[in-house]
């Protein structure tokens, strides 16, 4: 099996299908089952998770562990460990109340489940929250939307733009191209292979701590002022980047510069270009319409992924460093988007947000 394409593809394939219904799902499932006050924090721990896999995927590609001609694809296939152990406690899982109110009109099991996650002596949790979703049936119809009418409709054109640009605006950040070149980003500041690759490794580690962070600052600052940092900083420190990095050859200490903009990069980006995009879709959008919505930042999120590994390489070839200035375009466009168009919504319903944002680009949500 080592050697057959064919089996790499497929397995590449299925594995593309289950990540995408997941980047989807699970963001939506956090946020429903969570209280108003913490959903931000709850939703955040789909971003979490991601920099975790990642972190792990760099240990086994360690030369040391399964980074080897002979055991890589031991490394692609642990894989199946995390899967076994997240789906054997599936039965347990509680359903979204939301859901079994908004779309199923089953009261008596959405108090049931909501009574499972808030615990005992939970009763005047529980009702506050089944009244806010009698407020929310009033601007829900029962009915999925499908994808004609969410892009046809004026009132999510906003909406639509935010939730497919933010996941765009991530990937086309420059984070990927800093990972998946980060080695010879290192190596180009006159470290040796062995060095640079450990390097990477720490650059992983780091990007963990700042994600496991992000849910307190999350809470704290809100969406919309961690958005405006995050995009300003990951734009400021890939500037800086390109400038130092082409210079690198003539200043001693340019080096150690590129590495503190690579530090920076990763702090800025996981404070809010991280977390963010996986959830505002569902802050945005009501139940009916969350999942199109959300499908189609997935998209936006995965087309970014593919631009990335597909043209940067090609940048990189003609520009050299200076291929950074438009992931550093990008993140402006993000921090003037955030802005100019996204309303604060911690701690607010969508019901609280949709009039807001009624009027299109026409709008004022701040």
């Amino acid at each position: 099996m080592t050697n057959s394409v064919e089996m790499l593809l497929i397995g590449r394939f299925t594995i593309g299908v289950a990540a995408a219904i997941t980047y989807t799902v699970h963001p939506i499932y956090l946020l429903e089952i969570s209280p108003t006050h913490l959903r931000g924090s709850a939703a955040v721990f789909t971003s979490i998770g991601v920099t975790g896999g990642i972190f792990v995927g760099q240990i086994f590609s360690l030369q040391q562990v399964f980074g080897t001609e002979d055991l890589w694809e031991f490394a692609l296939s642990f894989y199946t460990v995390f899967v076994v152990v997240s789906f054997l406690p599936v039965y347990w899982y509680p359903e979204s109340p939301r859901w079994l109110y908004l779309m199923r009109q089953d009261e008596p099991a959405a108090r049931k489940e909501l009574e499972r996650l808030r615990g005992k002596n939970s009763d005047e949790c529980v009702n506050t929250e089944i009244a806010d979703m009698k407020e929310l049936v009033a601007y829900a119809s029962n009915e999925k939307i499908g994808f004609l009418a969410v892009v046809k409709n004026p009132e999510y054109l906003l909406p639509l733009v935010i939730c497919c640009s933010f996941p765009l605006c991530q990937q086309l950040s420059g984070i990927n191209a800093i990972f998946f070149y980060s080695v010879r980003i290192f190596m180009k500041g006159g470290f040796s292979l062995k060095i640079a690759t450990w390097m990477n490794f720490g650059a992983g580690f780091l990007n963990l701590v700042f994600a496991s962070v992000s849910p307190i600052l999350v809470q704290k600052f809100g969406r919309r002022p961690l958005m405006m940092f995050s995009a300003g900083g990951c734009g400021i420190s890939l500037f800086g980047m390109a400038f130092a990095l082409n210079y690198i050859d003539r200043v001693s200490w340019l080096p150690i510069l590129c590495i503190a903009f690579i530090a920076s990069f990763i702090f800025s980006f996981n404070v809010g270009l991280a977390p963010v995009p996986y959830f505002v879709g569902a802050e945005l959008f009501e139940v009916e319409s969350r999942s199109v919505a959300m499908s189609m930042g997935n998209f936006f999120s995965w087309s970014g992924n593919f631009m990335i590994g597909m043209f940067f390489p090609m940048l990189e070839a003609i520009w050299g460093s200076y291929a950074f200035l438009p992931c550093a375009a990008m993140c402006l466009y993000c921090f003037l988007l955030t802005w100019r168009y996204l309303p604060e919504t911690r701690g607010k319903d969508v019901a609280d947000v949709k009039p807001i944002m009624a009027k299109g680009f026409r709008s004022k949500v701040h």
